[in-house]
């Protein structure tokens, strides 16, 4: 028989991106190029009364090939595994009952045009994130995500602004 499959909502989201535009010039083309960080932090927490196996799955944005500094860990201990990057990387962990445990992923890569973050395919709801305020400085934008309890289908992503072409 098999178990039916239940989707686990992570009780707490911590993601930090530092994205950075890196403009690239081919000829007399300029492309929106950018380098990114992330660094995302997930709190699991079984409600039930029971232990439980879950599937733990983190997939790579969009328009992204090469990634540095790739880790994965589990209750801060790195965790060895395959990589994929078309699929991403996933993992199952044993949950107590009643238990909390924390998943982090943290990579750094370069894409072009826009990075996309999809806080889960399958969830539809996000505790604990949401976009909420840009801060712009010199430098840039800061852009912060707060909330308690969000519902929504959509990514969050950024799109790296396009600089004039000669001749267009």
């Amino acid at each position: 028989m098999c178990a039916q499959r239940e989707d686990l909502i992570p009780t707490a989201n911590t993601v930090v991106v530092t994205l950075d535009a890196d403009y690239r010039k081919k000829g007399l083309i300029w492309y929106p190029t950018y380098n990114v960080a992330f660094d995302g932090a997930y709190t699991l927490t079984n409600p039930g009364d029971a232990p439980m196996d879950v599937l733990v799955e983190f997939r790579f944005p969009e328009n992204a090939e090469t990634f540095d500094n790739f880790s994965v860990s589990l209750d801060g201990q790195v965790l060895s595994m395959p990589v994929d990057v078309k699929t991403g990387v996933n993992t199952t962990v044993q949950l107590a009952a009643g238990a909390t445990r924390d998943f982090a992923v943290t990579y750094a890569c370069r894409g072009m045009t826009e990075w996309v973050y999809r806080p889960g395919p399958h969830t539809g709801r996000v505790r604990n994130l949401a976009p909420s305020a840009i801060t712009t400085h010199k430098d840039g934008a800061t852009l912060q995500w707060n909330a308690s309890d969000l519902i929504t289908q959509d990514v969050i992503s950024v799109v790296v602004p396009e600089r004039l072409n000669p001749g267009r």
